[in-house]
Formats: structure tokens, C-alpha cells, sequence
């Protein structure tokens, strides 16, 4: 084994995660835009097509923002996400739910 040639292939894999993550920080800005819209939405239109658009983004949001070093976005997400199926089930969660969106603002690039 090439010594020389695996740390060329780490430093190419290091560079290429570097850009991925450069990437999904840009989209982020607006994925999170798009979330608090829809969070937005279900708070005053509370319908279930509405909440069940927002539960899911926040579940692909909590799912793919650790994955990219946005750790504290992804808890918040992923707290997001629970609260707003809490919703969609009857409770009152709307604090909980404006508070994690809130977290996730802040916690994003």
C-alpha cells in the first residue's frame, strides 16, 4: 500500500466532504426559509394536508442536518417535527413547535 497515495485520497475525500457540506449550508439558508413558511402556514391554517407538508420537511431537515455537522438543526428539526405530529394529533403544541423552529433558525448558517 501506497502510503503517499492514501493520504492524496483522504485529502481529495476531506476536500470533497468540505464541498458538500459548503453546498448544503446554502440550501440550508433556504430550506429553513421554506420550513418556517410552513410552520407559518399550519399556525394559522392548522389543516392536515398543511401540517403533514411541514412534518415531513422536518423530518428530511432532522434527517440530512447532522449528517452535514448542523447538529444543534437537526435536535431542533427533529424537536420540530415532534411537536408539530403532537399537533396533527390534537394537542396544543404550538410553543414547543415555534420555539424548536426558532432554535433551528438560529443554529443555521
Amino acid at each position: 500500500m501506497n502510503v503517499v497515495g492514501y493520504g492524496d485520497e483522504r485529502d481529495r475525500a476531506r476536500a470533497k466532504l468540505g464541498m458538500l457540506r459548503e453546498r448544503f449550508a446554502e440550501r440550508l439558508r433556504d430550506r429553513l426559509g421554506e420550513l418556517s413558511g410552513l410552520v407559518e402556514r399550519a399556525h394559522q391554517e392548522p389543516s392536515a394536508g398543511v401540517l403533514a407538508e411541514a412534518v415531513g420537511a422536518a423530518h428530511r431537515l432532522a434527517g440530512t442536518a447532522g449528517s452535514y455537522g448542523y447538529v444543534e438543526v437537526g435536535e431542533a428539526a427533529a424537536a420540530l417535527e415532534r411537536s408539530l405530529t403532537r399537533i396533527a394529533g390534537g394537542q396544543d403544541e404550538w410553543e414547543a413547535a415555534l420555539g424548536a423552529m426558532s432554535r433551528a433558525r438560529e443554529a443555521g448558517p
